[in-house]
This record gives C-alpha cells, structure tokens and sequence, in this order.
C-alpha cells in the first residue's frame, strides 16, 4: 500500500511537471508571444511588397512603385537596378559619378536614371544594356567600336560584299539607292548605316523612331517589302523565324532578331517568353542571377519571388536541376563538347562513373584546361575531363578507373596498368583422388559459425550505428560554426544604419535554418527564448554568450527605435561569442573572422552583388 502511493505520488508530480507543455496553457501564462501574433509590430517599410530586392521604406527615396517590380519598365527590377546603378558610379571618375547614380541624369531630360528606361537616350533599354557590359549612361560604351544602338543586333553579314567599306553591304546600297554612309536621307536623326544596322527604311519614317511605314508591305507584318527582301526576311510571310511573332513587332517593338526563334539564347523560343511574361532579348529577365527556363520553383520575372529579401539565386531548389549533377538544364542543353551536349536528365552522360557536374567543375558547359587531343600539350598542367567521353585522353582507360588507380585522366602515356598475371602453381603429376564418403552435416558446427557470424554483424552494425552518430554530431556543430561565421560576415559588412535591423535578422535565420535542419527546434519556436533553450539542449554553449545573443535579436525583432552601429557591434560580439563557445566542441577555436578593417576583402562579382542587394551585406 506503501509503496502505491509512492507510485501515484510520482504520477502526479510527472503530469505537473507535463502541464507547461500541453495544450492547457496558454501563450498569457507562460509570459511569451508567439511570433506570428507580433508580425504586427514590425514596422511595415522593412516588407518588401513587390520582390524587386528594394524594401518598400526605401523605394520612396527613389520614387519607385512599392507594387511594381520594374517601376520604368527598362527590364531591370528596382533593387538590382539601384546596386548596378551604385556600382557603376562607384567605378567612374570622379567629374562623372553624379551622372551615373540611381538618382542622377544621364540624359538630361529631367528624369533620374532609376526611373528612366532609356537613361542615355540611345534607343536601348537601360536593362538590356546592364545585362551585355554596355554603359546606359552613355550611348557609346566603347569608343574603338560602333554606338551601343548598333550593336543592339546588326543585321550586317560578313558573307556579303562591302566594296567601299561603309559597313552597308554592296547589294543593300544598290537595292536601296544608298551612296553615302554617313548622310541621313529620311531625315530622323539616323544615318545611312545606323538604319542599315538597326534595320530601319533609310528613306521613310518607321515605328522605331515614331513613324508608321507607307509602302507595300504585302504580309502585313510591318516591315515594308523591298526592305524585307534587302534585309533577308521574307516578304510573304508575317513571321519569318517561326516564333510566333510578326517581324515588325519584332523589329520595332520588342528589339528582338527575326531572324532567330530564340533571340537570346536561353532555349526559349521568343514567342513562348512573351505568353511566360519574360523577355525574349535577355537570359534572366528579373535579373536574380538565373536564367529564365532554370527558375524551377520561383518566378522568372521576380528577383525574389518569396520576398524575404534574399535573391532567389540563394534560396534551395530555386534553379532547375533536373538530373541533380550540379549544372543547370539550361546550360546543359547548350554545352558544346566534342560529342555534343550533355544530357539534362542524365547525371552521367559518358557513364564513366563521373558526374558531369563533377567534371565539368566550373558549371560552364564547355570544357576548360589542356586538350587532350593535342599530343604536344603538357598534359600534367591538368584541366577539365569530358563529360560526354568516357576517355578523355584516348588512352584505353576510362576517366574514372584513371582516378582510382591514381592517374592523370588527361595523360594517355599513363593508361597501361603493365600488371602480369601471377604465378600459379602447377602439378605436373597429378593424382586422382579415391571416391569421397558422404559426411554427415555437423550441426553444432555450423551453429558456432552462425553464432559468431551474428556476433560479428551485431558489433559491425553497433560500430556504424556509433561512427554515424558522432559524424552526425560534427557535421551538426560545423554548419552551426558556418552559420555563425556567415553570420559575423553580414554585420561586420554593415555601414549604413538603416540596415542593421535586417542584418541581424538575416543572420539570426541562417543560424535558425542549421537547427531546424537537424531536428533540434523541433519546428518553429514560439518565442526567442524558447528557441535559446533548444540551442542549450543541443550543444554546449556559454549561458552569458547565448543570453546575449537572443537579447540583441528580440531587441531588432520587437523594438520600434532606429539601431545604430553601437547595435551593430553588440550584434556582432555575441555572434562572436556563440561560435567560440560552440568550436570548443571541436577542437582549438578558429582564427575570428574578423580581425582588423580591411584584412580580408569583400566578394565581389554579380552574385556577390545580388547577396548584397537581398542581405545588405
């Protein structure tokens, strides 16, 4: 009886001790908020309505449209429009930079160039311009070659005669009662040449520069016809390339070639990017750093399709990987190899036991380094295999037996293995052996080498299960190190106070995600501080240092005042501290991130660019 009551007694102080986790108690007894009954309290200029990487508080500075993605329309989201803006001042002299920012006047026309399609006024679209290396704040880029509107997509071939060397084909002159180049016949600002290589009429007004053409045009496509037939396009049929689009429109409308179905390349035909709402003139429409057809889950006319304020470039799964090799369908499908493309839907295209991601390291679908079908190359300089040969060298081997046997796949004089076979031993007089007697089966035997084959299977499998379980706990503690290390990196980065808040948020998520992905958050927390007693539960982590860390996040998340840099650097300090804590359970802590302004330099290039953009890094 005694020990009955014990035994409720136990029961009783268990189900009390349950209560604060069961349904019973509300978030107003534990004293706690979840988070998303406190979105509320987030000041709505930090959201970003539109997904054009620029938040909704600073798009009145600019005057852009917080629900309009490209508020000017020149193929260029708003936010990533501002950074190349930014960086392109940044390069330029110093007499030149007001010109060239967001809010600066190329043209002179009274609109600032972020909110000017054509900022220098060349007849390209500022987008277009940023997407191919030319400058939109001037309409002659590069000095040493022709404007930037001739280059647009110049109709001149070089299989057709040029006596004098005007850049207009003799039989167009001809056809067209063109003599000299450089006059303006029509009248409207273009030069012969210039309307030979924007295919414009030299001698009557066309859409692209405002008028509306008068002569025969018997396909009714815009195009008059002599012009149609001095160009090379067809006079009796609307759409000569077969995408769906009139040349005229093509022409004078959308810019795009009517000459090709695909006019940028990007595996889309020009007729099927106008119905997606992309454009058939650029690779990446939205400019996130994803080609059109490689955006699988995300929209390919949205920078951040999320609107979280990261690119779309950087969220999982966004780019289209249909094999999972590591290369995008898009550049899969136009690799150029010697026999031919790689498969998208094949992760091994050779099947030389390589990927192709693998051997094509750099993503870019041609193979770089020596070749190996010049002999006279030094073939130890290495270099890129072939995904689409199984022997690279042509040496006998394949490219992956190569790598096992410790030899250059890009050296064929290696491929031999020169393995003789080994000496077996011979009897020269052998002697038949007597008829063998039955022997009864020895169970007690065989049951001893079960037993000890079972005993050995239950230590191999007791060994992996100990191996996998402390792999798992250092990979577990690496990525929270990396995420911390990321993190560090975002808020040392910071220079302008409006974008600490955001910094820390981003790099308080990063941080989140690596937890959630192991399974020790056990989904969202309801509070901060619920989640720092899940971070404790999983690892050992200094109590001061992670109080502190989850301090300085509720303060950016829940406060309504302006942070500065002073935060900025608490912020950074408790990163800090969190990742010294958590490396202790590695080994010696990493050399700190951070050691002195300067030391290391910031990441540059266009993706580099866009992190910026969606963290403000």
């Amino acid at each position: 009886m005694k020990g009955r009551r014990f035994f409720l007694l136990a029961l009783v102080v268990a189900a009390l001790l349950l209560v604060p986790y069961s349904t019973l108690t509300g978030d107003h007894q534990s004293g706690h908020t979840p988070y998303d009954d406190l979105t509320e309290r987030i000041p709505e200029a930090y959201f970003d309505t539109d997904g054009d990487l620029l938040r909704d508080g600073e798009e009145p500075i600019y005057g852009t449209s917080i629900t309009d993605v490209d508020t000017d329309d020149d193929l260029c989201p708003d936010g990533v429009e501002l950074l190349l803006w930014l960086e392109l001042a940044q390069g330029a002299p110093v007499d030149e930079r007001e010109y060239k920012m967001p809010l600066g006047d190329a043209d002179r026309d009274g609109r600032p160039n972020i909110r000017d399609p054509d900022s220098d006024n060349d007849g390209l679209l500022d987008g277009w311009e940023f997407e191919n290396g030319l400058d939109p704040s001037v309409g002659h880029t590069f000095l040493h070659l022709l404007p930037d509107r001739w280059q647009y997509y110049p109709f001149f071939s070089g299989a057709l005669k040029d006596r004098d060397g005007d850049r207009m084909p003799d039989a167009w002159e001809a056809a067209l009662g063109i003599e000299n180049a450089t006059d303006d016949s029509d009248g409207d600002g273009v030069t012969n040449v210039g309307e030979y290589l924007n295919g414009t009429d030299p001698w009557g007004p066309d859409r692209l520069y405002g008028g509306t053409p008068v002569e025969a045009d018997n396909d009714g496509d815009g195009v008059v016809d002599y012009l149609e037939v001095v160009l090379g396009l067809d006079p009796n049929r609307a759409d000569t390339d077969s995408d769906g689009i009139a040349d005229g429109t093509e022409m004078y409308e959308l810019r795009s070639s009517p000459f090709s179905a695909d006019t940028d390349g990007d595996l889309l035909l020009d007729g099927d990017e106008i119905v997606i709402g992309t454009s058939p003139i650029m690779k990446d429409t939205d400019g996130d750093g994803i080609a059109d057809p490689d955006e699988a889950t995300t929209d390919p006319t949205i920078p951040d399709t999320d609107k979280d304020l990261i690119p779309d470039r950087e969220e999982e799964g966004a780019v289209r990987d249909s094999d999972g090799d590591g290369i995008p369908d898009s550049i899969e499908r136009a690799s150029q190899y010697s026999n031919g493309p790689t498969d998208p839907f094949d992760p091994d295209t050779d099947h030389d036991g390589i990927l192709d991601g693998q051997e094509d390291a750099n993503r870019n679908g041609r193979r770089d380094g020596n070749d190996p079908t010049d002999r006279t190359s030094d073939w130890r300089d290495g270099g890129e295999t072939c995904p689409t040969t199984r022997d690279t060298d042509g040496g006998g081997m394949n490219d992956r037996d190569e790598i096992w046997f410790g030899r250059a796949p890009l050296n064929p004089q290696d491929d031999e293995l020169n393995v003789d076979p080994p000496d077996l031993p011979t009897n020269p007089d052998p002697i038949d052996p007597p008829n063998p007697q039955p022997q009864p089966i020895n169970l007690a035997g065989w049951g001893r080498v079960v037993l000890v084959a079972l005993v050995i299977m239950f230590v191999l499998v007791l060994t992996t299960m100990l191996y996998n379980t402390t792999t798992t706990d250092e990979d577990f503690l690496e990525d929270v190190l990396e995420a911390l290390e990321e993190g560090e990196r975002v808020l040392y980065s910071i220079t302008l106070t409006d974008d600490v808040r955001e910094a820390i948020f981003k790099a308080y998520r990063r941080f989140l995600a690596v937890m959630e992905a192991y399974g020790h958050t056990k989904g969202e927390p309801s509070t901060a501080r619920e989640f720092a007693t899940s971070v404790r539960g999983a690892m050992d982590v200094d109590g001061s240092a992670l109080h502190e860390f989850t301090d300085i996040f509720e303060l950016a998340r829940y406060s309504d005042h302006e942070l500065d840099l002073g935060h900025r650097d608490r912020a950074l300090a408790a990163f800090s501290s969190v990742r010294e804590s958590v490396s202790r359970n590695l080994g010696p802590p990493d050399r700190p991130i951070v050691e002195e302004e300067g030391e290391d330099e910031p990441p540059s290039g266009i993706w580099a660019r866009l992190r910026r953009i969606g963290g403000r890094t």
